[in-house]
Formats: C-alpha cells, structure tokens, sequence
C-alpha cells in the first residue's frame, strides 16, 4: 500500500502525511495579487483553476491578519490613536 497503511489491528486505515496538498505560497500571492488588479473571483476561477470559495477563504484569512496588523496589544486600532 503506497498512500496508506493499517495503522492497527482493527485493520483501520492513516496517511502518513495527513496534510491536504494545498497550494505554495508563491500562486496563492499571483493569485491575490490578481484579484487586487481588479480580476473577479470567477476570472480567476477560470484562468488559474482555483475554486471562487478557496478565494474567498485566503480573502478573509488576510483580511483578518491586517486587521490584527493594525491594531495595538490593547486592542486599540493605530487609526484611533491620531
């Protein structure tokens, strides 16, 4: 069995990379760097074969980190500071 193996004597079944393939790092910045040019979600589907909801995903998760990147330890964004 090259993908898994039996893991005990149940005869269940594991990866051993358990660690979906996802995508590098690289296409996932050509991809956002795509969309920040003003490409839509469904060109972007089509041209580079990555799901609207996988975009979506990444979208939030970095939307999210600028906002943690905009605020202070207190919570306070560095906006409301003045």
């Amino acid at each position: 069995m090259v993908s898994s193996d039996i893991s005990n004597a149940c005869g269940r079944r594991s990866r051993e990379s358990p660690q979906g393939q996802g995508y590098a790092e690289t296409f996932k910045e050509q991809i956002l760097a795509a969309y920040d040019e003003r490409m839509s979600q469904r060109g972007i589907e089509r041209a580079f074969g990555v799901s609207r909801q996988t975009l979506s995903t990444w979208l939030k998760k970095r939307s999210e980190v600028a906002g943690r990147a905009t605020t202070n330890e207190d919570g306070v964004s560095q906006k409301d500071r003045g």
